[in-house]
């Protein structure tokens, strides 16, 4: 009883939010592991259930506090945002991007240097059309370079994920670089591996990243494979910059490398910001950022295509009687509302990104009358968000209509933010937005998608990482 007491106020004595029991040294680990063992985040949505939307529990030598309710994030990202918003110290990233003193990149830095950098990010896209009619040409281009593959396939049970990771990730390429990669090119199928195990290798319950003796002892295997991917991925970047400063052009800028290196050899106040070291790391995360995400929202649509026949059959009627067989422009989305009601629907079922980004506060806070200190790991429970039964009649059913309103129109849920909100929210929302739309018209103009025989099964259960992928599986394509 006295045991109980004591770790009752190791916590509350501070008003934290409530959690599970807590233990020395360990904290709520061992909980973690018996009960959550084998499903974490449905165990960490159960909590969220019981304690009203926020809870906290004791990750070995960190606080860490869990909001599960979407006006609890907003409360917290957007109303302080601030203070909510900073990146801690792991030992992932540590491995990879440096120390907190000398971290490097977007994602993941803090302070001058993210706020140099993601308001360069977000500019240096829009110079080169994203969120523009500039760029729905080489969308469209991509998009049909992705057919001609597809159809390659036609018929055959197969797994169309990794090219239509090669079409997504052309597009950022040429963002980035300036030019694409072919299609079975050796080179690019490494860099498709190395970004695919970055996003599956890194998990929120890394002990190395709760217990900071741990992190003395030699690295296990997902971290080697992390640290291997980011290496590589990295050396790539490297490459590029040094033949772009070799062919750079005193007129113009053919990508967003050109504007890096016309900055790094400026005269501002953050010329100094944008030096070799930072630029592989800041390229490496807008490469990241830009194509695995809606590669796997695309890969998710594929399979609730084929698990729900009718519903394709709906999308595919709707964008006939619309589009006939010219290719979409952002400009028919209000005329497609069902297709953009079930890519929202899409992204709600299977959210990308479940724990969002680790954030973390910069000062002690209170939030819903409890005590928040610095220092205080802090998880948006994104998926939570998602299948909330307060926010979504009937959750775990894929339902379109949900975005529609009385009139069938598309009707905005407040509630679904796959991006996240506040001013961490992925800066390529506005190219991800497009590329789904026009990707999953393209698609769905041209191809219906199916079983490869009634009984099969169809695994709508995800790998669990930084993302929510899917599982690796094959399925038929039939050409319209």
């Amino acid at each position: 009883m006295l045991l109980v007491l004591w770790l009752k106020d190791a916590r509350h004595g501070l008003n934290m939010p409530p959690g599970p029991l807590q233990w020395p040294v360990v904290g709520s680990l061992p909980s973690f592991a018996l009960i959550g063992g084998k499903n974490p985040l449905a165990y960490l949505k159960s909590l969220g259930d019981k304690y009203g939307g926020i809870f906290s529990m004791k990750l070995g030598d960190h606080f860490a506090v869990f909001i599960s309710d979407y006006h609890i994030i907003k409360e917290a990202l957007v109303k302080q945002g601030s203070c909510f918003s900073t990146r801690p110290p792991t030992a992932m990233d540590a491995a990879i991007r440096g120390s907190s003193q000398t971290r490097h990149g977007v994602v993941f830095t803090n302070g001058r240097v993210w706020q140099v950098f993601r308001r360069f990010a977000m500019q240096s896209m829009r110079d080169f059309g994203v969120g523009k009619k500039s760029i729905e040409g080489k969308l469209q281009i991509e998009a049909s370079s992705l057919i001609q593959q597809l159809e390659k396939m036609e018929g055959k049970p197969y797994n169309p994920n990794p090219d239509t990771q090669v079409a997504v990730t052309n597009i950022i390429c040429a963002i980035i670089f300036g030019e694409r990669y072919e299609y079975g090119d050796a080179d690019f199928s490494k860099i498709m591996d190395s970004m695919r195990d970055l996003a599956q290798s890194v998990q929120f319950t890394d002990l190395r990243s709760m217990f900071g003796v741990l992190s003395l002892l030699p690295h296990r295997e997902n971290f080697k494979r992390l640290i291997a991917a980011d290496n590589h991925l990295k050396t790539v970047v490297k490459r590029q910059i040094e033949e772009h400063r070799r062919t750079l052009d005193d007129v113009e800028d053919r990508d967003i490398i050109d504007l890096c290196l016309r900055k790094q050899a400026g005269d501002g106040e953050d010329a100094t910001l944008f030096n070799d070291e930072q630029l592989s790391h800041f390229i490496a995360d807008l490469f990241l950022a830009g194509a695995e995400t809606t590669a796997t929202t695309l890969g998710w649509a594929y399979l609730y295509m084929a698990e729900h026949p009718e519903i394709q059959e709906k999308c595919f009627q709707e964008i006939y009687n619309v589009l006939g067989d010219r290719p979409p422009t952002m400009a028919d989305r209000s005329k497609l509302p069902f297709v953009e009601a079930t890519i929202s629907e899409v992204q709600r079922i299977r959210t990308i990104a479940p724990l969002s980004v680790l954030h973390t506060t910069t000062q002690d806070a209170t939030l819903r009358g409890y005590s928040i200190p610095k220092g205080t790991w802090v998880f948006p429970m994104l998926y939570a968000v998602s299948a909330d039964e307060k926010q979504w009649k009937q959750p775990a059913d894929f339902n379109p209509e949900r975005f529609l309103d009385a009139s069938g129109d598309y009707a905005k849920r407040e509630s679904l933010i796959p991006f996240s909100v506040g001013p961490r929210m992925c800066a390529g929302e506005m190219l991800a937005k497009m590329e789904l739309f026009i990707f999953f018209t393209m698609l769905l103009q041209n191809f219906r998608f199916s079983k490869n025989s009634p009984d099969q099964k169809i695994d709508l259960d995800p790998i669990l990482g930084i993302t929510w992928s899917a599982k690796p599986q094959t399925i038929q394509l039939t050409r319209r």
